[in-house]
Protein backbone atom coordinates (compact mmCIF):
# COMPACT_ATOMS: atom_id res chain seq x y z
CA UNK A 1 0.00 0.00 0.00
CA UNK A 2 0.89 3.64 0.19
CA UNK A 3 3.00 4.98 3.06
CA UNK A 4 0.98 8.19 3.15
CA UNK A 5 -2.12 9.38 1.33
CA UNK A 6 -3.04 13.07 1.61
CA UNK A 7 -6.54 14.14 0.58
CA UNK A 8 -8.47 17.38 0.29
CA UNK A 9 -12.16 17.84 -0.40
CA UNK A 10 -13.24 14.83 1.68
CA UNK A 11 -14.61 15.23 5.20
CA UNK A 12 -12.92 13.43 8.09
CA UNK A 13 -16.07 11.36 8.56
CA UNK A 14 -16.11 10.33 4.90
CA UNK A 15 -12.36 9.57 4.96
CA UNK A 16 -12.85 7.22 7.93
CA UNK A 17 -15.79 5.53 6.17
CA UNK A 18 -13.66 4.88 3.07
CA UNK A 19 -11.39 2.63 5.11
CA UNK A 20 -7.72 1.67 4.83
CA UNK A 21 -5.25 3.31 2.47
CA UNK A 22 -5.48 2.07 -1.09
CA UNK A 23 -3.23 -0.72 -2.27
CA UNK A 24 -0.94 -0.12 -5.20
CA UNK A 25 -3.12 -1.13 -8.11
CA UNK A 26 -4.97 0.48 -10.97
CA UNK A 27 -4.25 3.97 -12.20
CA UNK A 28 -2.44 5.15 -9.06
CA UNK A 29 -0.01 2.24 -9.33
CA UNK A 30 0.52 3.04 -13.01
CA UNK A 31 1.47 6.61 -12.10
CA UNK A 32 4.15 5.29 -9.75
CA UNK A 33 5.37 2.38 -11.86
CA UNK A 34 5.19 3.83 -15.38
CA UNK A 35 6.10 7.37 -14.38
CA UNK A 36 3.96 9.17 -16.94
CA UNK A 37 1.15 11.69 -16.70
CA UNK A 38 -2.41 10.44 -17.18
CA UNK A 39 -5.30 12.64 -18.31
CA UNK A 40 -8.62 10.78 -18.45
CA UNK A 41 -12.12 11.88 -19.43
CA UNK A 42 -13.60 9.31 -17.03
CA UNK A 43 -11.36 7.40 -14.65
CA UNK A 44 -14.08 4.75 -14.21
CA UNK A 45 -13.86 3.78 -17.89
CA UNK A 46 -10.12 3.15 -17.87
CA UNK A 47 -9.30 -0.58 -18.14
CA UNK A 48 -6.95 -0.29 -15.12
CA UNK A 49 -9.79 0.92 -12.89
CA UNK A 50 -10.89 -1.75 -10.41
CA UNK A 51 -13.41 -0.39 -7.92
CA UNK A 52 -13.80 2.02 -5.03
CA UNK A 53 -14.93 1.38 -1.48
CA UNK A 54 -18.65 2.10 -0.98
CA UNK A 55 -18.02 5.44 0.77
CA UNK A 56 -15.54 6.70 -1.87
CA UNK A 57 -16.59 9.98 -3.52
CA UNK A 58 -17.52 9.68 -7.18
CA UNK A 59 -14.80 10.81 -9.59
CA UNK A 60 -14.90 11.29 -13.33
CA UNK A 61 -12.32 13.39 -15.17
CA UNK A 62 -8.84 12.88 -13.79
CA UNK A 63 -5.28 14.12 -14.10
CA UNK A 64 -2.43 12.37 -12.35
CA UNK A 65 1.30 12.78 -12.55
CA UNK A 66 4.35 11.25 -10.97
CA UNK A 67 6.51 13.29 -8.58
CA UNK A 68 10.17 12.59 -9.21
CA UNK A 69 13.45 13.00 -7.42
CA UNK A 70 16.03 12.64 -10.16
CA UNK A 71 15.06 9.51 -12.10
CA UNK A 72 13.10 8.00 -9.21
CA UNK A 73 9.32 8.36 -8.89
CA UNK A 74 8.72 9.05 -5.20
CA UNK A 75 5.04 10.04 -5.18
CA UNK A 76 2.01 10.72 -7.31
CA UNK A 77 -0.29 13.73 -7.41
CA UNK A 78 -3.79 13.51 -8.79
CA UNK A 79 -6.82 15.74 -9.12
CA UNK A 80 -10.33 14.81 -10.19
CA UNK A 81 -13.65 16.39 -11.10
CA UNK A 82 -12.47 19.69 -12.56
CA UNK A 83 -15.25 22.21 -12.12
CA UNK A 84 -15.54 23.71 -15.57
CA UNK A 85 -17.86 23.25 -18.52
CA UNK A 86 -16.58 20.69 -21.02
CA UNK A 87 -18.19 18.44 -23.63
CA UNK A 88 -19.38 15.03 -22.47
CA UNK A 89 -16.75 12.26 -22.69
CA UNK A 90 -13.91 14.77 -22.67
CA UNK A 91 -11.51 15.58 -19.89
CA UNK A 92 -11.93 18.93 -18.17
CA UNK A 93 -8.19 18.91 -17.46
CA UNK A 94 -6.06 20.42 -20.20
CA UNK A 95 -2.47 20.47 -21.38
CA UNK A 96 -2.21 23.81 -19.58
CA UNK A 97 -3.23 22.12 -16.30
CA UNK A 98 -0.62 19.44 -16.94
CA UNK A 99 2.09 22.06 -17.47
CA UNK A 100 1.01 23.98 -14.36
CA UNK A 101 1.15 20.85 -12.19
CA UNK A 102 4.40 19.57 -13.71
Amino acid sequence: GFAQFVVDGVSEEQWKAIGPLPRRHGILAALLEEGRTERLADVRRDPRFKRWPAAHPDMSDFIGLPVRHGDETIAALFLANKRCPHPENTCGFTEEDEELLG
